[in-house]
C-alpha cells in the first residue's frame, strides 16, 4: 500500500527553497519549479480567495469574466495557503505513475500547496515531468473537495476526493499534460492535424510536444500521404557512385551486387567488372538484371541476352518476365514497375544509371545503397 504522497513528500523539501506561505492574492515565484500545464509552461502563480473558491493561475490573477489557465475549487477554511518546492524522489514518482499510467518523462520537482479544509489538512501538488506535468488532490477529512483545471476558461478536468464515513478515497491524480495548437489543447499522442494532399501532419507526441512531419527536402508528396523520393546510382569504369552520392571504386574482376530492394525480392541488379583496357584497373562490362529466376544481360554494342538467347530490340519497349526494354542510338534502358516503386537501368557500354522513385525511406542495398 501506497503512503500518502502528503507525507511523504513533507520530508523532501528542496535544501535552499524558499516556503511561502500567503494569506492575500499573491503571486507565488515558481521557476525553480515551472509546471507545464497543457503544453503551456509556466513559472509563475497567481493566487487568489474568493468568497467560496480558491484559484491558482498561471497566466494572470483569477477573474470568473476572464479566460485564464486556472485551477480553481474548494476555499481552505482560513484565507491561508503555504507553498513548498519539493525534489523528485523514485518512490514519490512510482506513486504518481502508477496512478496516471500516462507519464512518459522522469519527475524532477513538484509545487506542494498544503490547505486546511474542514480543520483537515489537505495538499494540492502539481508534479514537473519535463514537457509533462500532472496534477494530484489529497484529503482526508470528511467531505467533498474539489478542484477543476481550466485552459482559456474552459473546464479540461477535475481532481477530486469526496470522503464519507467508512468509505475513504483519500486522493486523486490526473495527467494535465498536452499540446496547444490553434488555442485548442490536445492530449498526448494525438494527431492535430493531417492534409493527405501536402502530405503533412502535426501531432502531439506520447510526451506533450508538438512535431510536424512532412516530405524531405529531396522528397515529392503525391496527394495521398506518401512521400516519393528519387534518387540515382551511377557506375562508370570501376567508379560507383551511390545513391547518397559516395564514391568508391572496384578493385577486382567480380560481379558484384549493385541494386535490390526488399520489397522486391526477385529483382537483383548486377554488374560485372572486368579489365579491358588496362590490366591494373576493373571496368565496368555489362550489367545483369535477375528476374524471377531469369537473367537478363546488357552488353557491350547494345547486345541483351535473356538467359542463353539474343533479344532483338528498338525503340519500343518490349515486356519481358515483367520488364521493359527498349534500345536506341544511346543504350540499352530497363524498366519496373510495381505499386509505388519504380526502377530503371540504362546501360551504354560504359556506363550504367540506376534511378529509383518510390516511397521515402525505401531501402536500397547493394554497391548503390552504400557503396
Amino acid at each position: 500500500m501506497l503512503c500518502p504522497l502528503l507525507f511523504l513528500s513533507a520530508f523532501i523539501v528542496l535544501a535552499g527553497a524558499q516556503q511561502q506561505t500567503i494569506t492575500q492574492s499573491s503571486m507565488v515565484d515558481i521557476s525553480s519549479c515551472p509546471i507545464t500545464y497543457y503544453g503551456q509552461k509556466y513559472e509563475k502563480l497567481y493566487v487568489n480567495f474568493t468568497r467560496r473558491e480558491i484559484a491558482f493561475c498561471f497566466d494572470k490573477f483569477y477573474n470568473p469574466g476572464n479566460k485564464g489557465d486556472c485551477i480553481v475549487g474548494s476555499s481552505p477554511d482560513k484565507r491561508r495557503a503555504h507553498f513548498d518546492i519539493v525534489q523528485a524522489g523514485s518512490f514519490l514518482e512510482h506513486g504518481i505513475r502508477n496512478k496516471t499510467q500516462t507519464i512518459q518523462n522522469s519527475l524532477r520537482c513538484s509545487v506542494q500547496i498544503t490547505m486546511q479544509i474542514s480543520s483537515s489538512k489537505i495538499s494540492l501538488d502539481l508534479f514537473n515531468f519535463g514537457t509533462e506535468a500532472a496534477l494530484s488532490l489529497e484529503a482526508h477529512g470528511i467531505g467533498l473537495v474539489l478542484y477543476r483545471t481550466r485552459v482559456s476558461g474552459v473546464v479540461i478536468n477535475k481532481v477530486e476526493v469526496n470522503n464519507i464515513l467508512y468509505n475513504y478515497q483519500n486522493d486523486d491524480t490526473i495527467d494535465i499534460s498536452g499540446c496547444r495548437h490553434s488555442g485548442t489543447v490536445y492530449k498526448p499522442g494525438t494527431v492535430v492535424n493531417s492534409d493527405p494532399q501536402i502530405c503533412s501532419s502535426v501531432t502531439c507526441s506520447e510526451t506533450a510536444t508538438l512535431q510536424t512531419s512532412g516530405c524531405g527536402p529531396l522528397e515529392q508528396c503525391q496527394g495521398n500521404g506518401i512521400c516519393m523520393s528519387a534518387s540515382t546510382c551511377t557506375v562508370t569504369g570501376p567508379t560507383v557512385i551511390d545513391a547518397h552520392g559516395h564514391m568508391n571504386s572496384i578493385q577486382d574482376r567480380c560481379a558484384y551486387s549493385l541494386f535490390s530492394t526488399p520489397s522486391l525480392p526477385d529483382f537483383h541488379v548486377l554488374g560485372n567488372f572486368r579489365d579491358r583496357r588496362r590490366k591494373d584497373l576493373s571496368f565496368l562490362d555489362s550489367v545483369t538484371l535477375r528476374v524471377d529466376g531469369h537473367e537478363i544481360h546488357l552488353e557491350q554494342g547494345g547486345r541483351v541476352q535473356l538467359d542463353d538467347s539474343t533479344l532483338t530490340l528498338s525503340s519500343s519497349s518490349q515486356l519481358v518476365h515483367g520488364v521493359q526494354l527498349s534500345k536506341d542510338q544511346t543504350g540499352v534502358t530497363a524498366k519496373l514497375s510495381l505499386s509505388n516503386l519504380n526502377i530503371s537501368v540504362f546501360f551504354d557500354g560504359n556506363t550504367a544509371q540506376i534511378h529509383l522513385e518510390g516511397p521515402a525511406g525505401s531501402s536500397v542495398e547493394g554497391l548503390c545503397g552504400n557503396s
